[in-house]
C-alpha cells in the first residue's frame, strides 16, 4: 500500500498521520521529507525506492513529490524540478491520496500560529499554495488516482480507517472519493 497524505501547510497532515498510526494498529512506514528537494535526483531517488519497495510494505507519505513539487517549487523556489516529467509517470504507484483541505481561514490561522517553523515563503504565499493544491488535486483525480478529501473541521477521522484496512487487507469501505 502506498497512501499519500497531501495538502498545504496548516491543513492537518501531520496530525492525521500521527492519529492513523496510533488508532489503526497497523504498521506502516512514514516518509516525510526533511527539506525541499534542490535537485531532480533527490526526487528520483525517492520515487525509485517507492517503485521498487516490497508490495507488502505499507507506506504513508507525508506529501508526494509528484504533487508537492509542482506546487511549492514554482511558488517558493521559482523552479519545478518535475516540469518535464509526465504526471502519470510520477504518480502511477499511488494507491490513494487523502487530501487534507480544511477551509482557507483555518489553514491561514494554523500557518500564522506556526509562523516560526514554516518554510521560507509559506506564510506569504498560503492562499496561492492552497489554490495551486486545489488545481493539482483536480488534475490528479482526472488522471484516475483515487483521492479522498479530509476536512478535520467537520469530518470524523475514523471514517478513513476502513480505507487503510481495504488497502492493506482488501476489505471494502464506504468513503466517497473525489471524482472529476
Amino acid at each position: 500500500m502506498l497512501a499519500v497524505i497531501e495538502g498545504p501547510d496548516g491543513s492537518g497532515k501531520t496530525t492525521l498521520i500521527e492519529t492513523l498510526r496510533r488508532e489503526l494498529g497497523l504498521y506502516f512506514w512514514v516518509m516525510r521529507p526533511s527539506r525541499p528537494p534542490s535537485e531532480l535526483y533527490e526526487i528520483m531517488e525517492v520515487l525509485t525506492w517507492v517503485r521498487h519497495r516490497s508490495p507488502t510494505q505499507a507506506i504513508v507519505m507525508d506529501r508526494h513529490p509528484g504533487i508537492s513539487e509542482p506546487i511549492y517549487g514554482p511558488l517558493l523556489r521559482n523552479v519545478n524540478l518535475l516540469e518535464k516529467m509526465p504526471p502519470s509517470l510520477v504518480l502511477d504507484d499511488i494507491d490513494f491520496i487523502i487530501y487534507c483541505r480544511p477551509p482557507l481561514d483555518t489553514i491561514l490561522e494554523n500557518v500564522g500560529r506556526s509562523r516560526a517553523v514554516q518554510m521560507a515563503g509559506v506564510v506569504d504565499h498560503t492562499p496561492e499554495l492552497v489554490a495551486a493544491y486545489d488545481s493539482k488535486i483536480a488534475d490528479t483525480v482526472a488522471l484516475g488516482v483515487p483521492v479522498y478529501q479530509y476536512d478535520y473541521t467537520h469530518m470524523v477521522l475514523s471514517d478513513f480507517f476502513p480505507l487503510f484496512h481495504q488497502a492493506t487487507y482488501g476489505a471494502s469501505n464506504g468513503i466517497t472519493r473525489l471524482l472529476d
